[in-house]
This record gives structure tokens, sequence and C-alpha cells, in this order.
């Protein structure tokens, strides 16, 4: 899992220590990939560094200082999200994507994301019925089509399940 991506997707909901990102962490994603205390701010730093957060002012009577997400980071995750992943690591960046936008609870781009492979669903049956209407089709072709088809379908009905987790969880804070 991308735990720095997690983490961006988590402070888009506002800035938070990094006690607090990891007990977020392990409730939304924990069960996924465990995350250890040392990598949660080992990882605050990289993207400190980055540019991609920044410290904010510690609350009144409070010496600890929360992580913010800066504009830079924002920029980052958002073309992260976009980005369709790899082919050969699909399935392992889909799921950084969910866990992002799971410590995110942001249930309106999971939905998006989830039509977005709905648009790739469809497409594959385009390409499908093309082959499957030419005289000779590789027997193979077609398979690895639908075989690829069948995979964005698993993935679509995952996401929108976990669009509608999120919004239960979202409707569900005070």
């Amino acid at each position: 899992m991308s735990v720095a991506y997690a983490i961006l997707g988590a402070l888009e909901r506002g800035a938070k220590t990094a006690y607090r990102l990891r007990a977020e962490l392990a409730e939304s994603v924990g069960l996924i990939a465990p995350l250890g205390e040392a990598q949660v701010y080992a990882t605050l730093a990289r993207l400190a560094r980055r540019g991609w957060v920044a410290r904010a002012e510690a609350a009144p009577g409070r010496e600890v200082r929360p992580y913010r997400l800066t504009p830079l980071g924002r920029a980052a995750l958002e073309e992260w999200l976009r980005r369709p992943p790899r082919a050969e690591r699909r399935a392992d960046e889909l799921a950084d994507r969910f866990a992002a936008l799971l410590a995110a609870r942001d249930a309106a781009r999971l939905e998006r994301l989830a039509a977005r492979q709905v648009e790739r669903i469809r497409a594959l049956r385009g390409a499908i019925a093309e082959y499957e209407r030419e005289d000779g089709v590789p027997p193979l072709s077609a398979l690895l089509l639908r075989t690829a088809r069948r995979h964005l379908e698993v993935d679509a009905a995952w996401i929108l399940e976990l669009a509608a987790d999120a919004r239960a969880r979202t409707e569900a804070e005070p």
C-alpha cells in the first residue's frame, strides 16, 4: 500500500497529528496494510521534504503541531488518483487508491473512480464485439479481452462497495 497517498488522503479532511493520522489509518486501512508508528513518521518527513505536507500551528494550550496538506500535496494526490494504474501493477495501484480515498472518507471520488472503470469496461466490450465480428479472430485475444473486462467489472463493484462504506462513515460522523 502507498502509505504516502493514504496519509495525503487522510489530511484532506483537515490537519492532524502524526498520532491521530496513524490511528485513523489503522481504522480505515489497517486490516489491508498494518502501519508501524515509525512508518507514518518517516513518510510524513518525506512528504514534508517534498512540500506536500507542512506543520500547522499548535492548538492553544497544546505543544504538538499537526500536519496539514499543502496545495502541492493536494495537486499530487489529485494527479495520482486521475492517472490510470499501470497494467502490470493494476491491482496493487487500485488498492492504493482505494486506501487513500477511504482514509479521506471521500465517497464522491470513489464513485467517480467507479465511473471511470465503467467507461473502461464499455471500451473493452466494444473491442470484444469488434473482434467477434471479424473472421478468424484468435480465440486467445478474445479470451484475454473478456478476462480484462471481468477484472474491471470486479474492480468497479469493489469501488462502489467502498464508496458506500465511506458515505456511511461520513454520514455517521458528528
